[in-house]
């Protein structure tokens, strides 16, 4: 009888425990096809979490070299908690799941001593080459996007290394004040912002568009009339936007025996 209780006891808590694992999943797990990776410790970096997420998408397979698209987070998701990074943009956690003809590779800026960080282009580009190294990807079809602090990264990051991307889409970010447009004049951009940003002001990316304008780039512009700060969300929930990043390939692409490519 007691051995009988106790089998009774432990299968009425299976389904608790099997329910509590699903929730903890469903809310920090990362389902497949989109995976947390590592840098080798070989491989020091500055402003990088080791950790990242992948995604490749399963229905492809990794026959042929995939595109892929780097997305950069805000401020509010910088640390170690990883999880974070899929708060916003591509990879935000959706009911439908997540369907994308080419790979993803999302980092994590870390916070400094002070509370703060940024992103480094040196940083990124040691993550890249890494998975350049490691992952099928199309060297000539590399495009970079993020928002607000990784809008500003997304600019800074092409500016080092301009013809090392196909596209890029910064979305209300900014530069500094002697920004210099001419490295990016022959680059696919699209910018987005809200017209209503109260962090980031409209200003700021106008200032760049014009900018790019005067030296001859065709640098597109999406102002939403309505939106304040989040004009990330969207942004990555438009098909448009990933049709036209696929529509770019690098005349050059990455090259990495070339730090300045």
């Amino acid at each position: 009888m007691k051995t009988h209780l106790r089998i009774t006891q432990f299968a009425l808590i299976i389904p608790i425990l099997l329910l509590a694992i699903t929730a903890v999943a469903a809310e920090t797990g990362i389902p497949d096809p989109v995976v947390k990776k590592t840098l080798p410790a070989e491989i020091h970096t500055e402003c990088l979490n080791p950790e990242y997420f992948f995604y490749q998408p399963q229905s492809i397979g990794n026959k042929e070299p995939l595109p892929l698209l780097i997305y950069l987070h805000g401020k509010g998701e910088r640390g170690t908690k990883i999880w974070k990074v899929r708060k916003h943009g591509p990879l935000k956690k959706s009911p439908d799941g997540i369907d994308f003809p080419f790979a993803i590779l999302a980092p994590q800026c870390l916070k400094d001593e002070e509370g703060q960080g940024w992103w480094k282009t040196e940083d990124l580009q040691l993550l890249l080459q890494h998975v350049m190294a490691t992952e099928n990807i199309d060297p000539k079809r590399i495009t970079l996007s993020g928002n607000s602090m990784g809008g500003a990264g997304t600019l800074a990051w092409a500016s080092a290394h301009p013809t090392q991307f196909a596209a890029i889409a910064p979305i209300c970010g900014a530069t500094s004040e002697n920004f210099d447009p001419s490295p990016l004049k022959e680059l696919p951009i699209w910018i987005f912002h809200g017209a209503k940003d109260p962090i980031v002001p409209l200003k700021r990316s106008q200032d760049i568009v014009d900018a790019l304008t005067a030296i001859g780039s065709s640098v597109k512009f999406t102002i939403y009339p309505e939106a304040k700060h989040d004009s990330w969300s969207e942004s990555y929930t438009n098909p448009e936007l990933y049709q036209w990043l696929l529509e770019h390939s690098a005349a050059v692409g990455f090259k990495n025996d070339d730090p300045h490519n």
